[in-house]
């Protein structure tokens, strides 16, 4: 039967469900920012091969924090802006709780939760998972995910590997990744911005580093350029990012053609890879987000914002 906890339990029982984890784990919270604990947690079961999905809202991430999230190989990181549930479970145990993944709701609130298991709380136990998955449909924007179109890799793509040759199995390295994007951006005709790249040591991870791109003014003035794992476009006024997104939203993700993951979030565009693309080497993957940018890039450039009284914006 369902178990009642209260604080010190809610937390103890999240822990093991990740820890516990064999093959899935679903961490829904509303508020994330992880305690050094439970990232360990997090990339213990990432290492055992773990399909890790964890949905949060409400907020963005700290570039540090997305950075490191994005350097687990296993996860796939989505946001919904009108989150409120809280759901941890793997396959067996689940908890619906009032308690964040945030670290002072760990040590400073007083939160409850239930436990349920597959094995003595069956129907209940598959309505949370069927209400998850719900959640899990809308962050990714309720719409199947395609394959990248293979035309678009063609240059990127060793010629000693055809379209039906295996996908190998190896980590992409970010960082030669990220400085591989960089070189393409820089033969993209007249961008007129300057890009700049920039590679850090990775908290907590060795001796591996994590790279970054960002430029200002691109592709267009008020907009700021970034990649941090995903690409951003960030608007510098808020209601000119309401006018894309009113107007234009429908017509970058039809570019983009499902092969993304695009998200529309306070005053920033977030673009991800799908969730079933598959990493062929630093090259293809670099030009799989080179297509993107030039998708979302065309567009913004192309779109003439109102002019407002006294200014010359765009």
């Amino acid at each position: 039967m369902p178990q009642f906890l209260t604080t010190a339990g809610t937390s103890h029982i999240i822990e093991d469900i990740i820890i516990r984890a064999k093959s899935e784990l679903v961490l829904i919270t509303p508020y994330l920012k992880l305690s050094r604990i439970l990232f360990e947690r997090l990339t213990d079961a990432n290492h055992r091969g773990v399909r890790i999905q964890l949905v949060y809202g409400k907020s963005e991430l700290k570039p540090s924090e997305r950075q490191q999230l994005n350097a687990l190989t296993n996860i796939e990181l989505l946001y919904l802006g009108n989150l409120h549930a809280k759901c941890y479970f793997n396959e067996s145990t689940l908890i619906v709780s009032s308690m964040n993944l945030y670290e002072f709701s760990e040590k400073n609130n007083r939160e409850m939760g239930i436990v349920l298991t597959r094995r003595d709380d069956g129907e209940c136990f598959a309505d949370a998972l069927a209400e998850a998955q719900s959640i899990i449909n809308a962050a990714r924007g309720g719409t199947p995910r395609t394959a990248f179109p293979p035309t678009d890799l063609t240059s990127a793509i060793p010629a000693t590997q055809t379209a039906t040759s295996p996908t190998r199995k190896r980590e992409v390295d970010q960082s030669l990744m990220v400085q591989r994007l960089f070189e393409m951006i820089q033969q993209l005709p007249n961008t007129g911005a300057q890009f700049s790249i920039k590679t850090e040591p990775l908290s907590g991870q060795g001796n591996k580093f994590f790279s970054t791109i960002s430029a200002q003014e691109y592709p267009r003035s008020g907009v700021n350029f970034g990649f941090a794992g995903a690409l951003r476009f960030e608007f510098t006024k808020s209601d000119d990012y309401q006018a894309v997104k009113a107007t234009q939203k429908a017509e970058v993700e039809r570019l983009l053609g499902g092969s993304y993951r695009c998200f529309w979030n306070k005053t920033a565009v977030s673009i991800y890879a799908a969730q079933n693309y598959e990493q062929l080497d630093e090259a293809t993957t670099a030009a799989y987000f080179l297509h993107a940018i030039k998708c979302v890039a065309g567009v913004l450039k192309g779109f003439p914002l109102p002019v407002r009284t006294g200014s010359t914006r765009w």
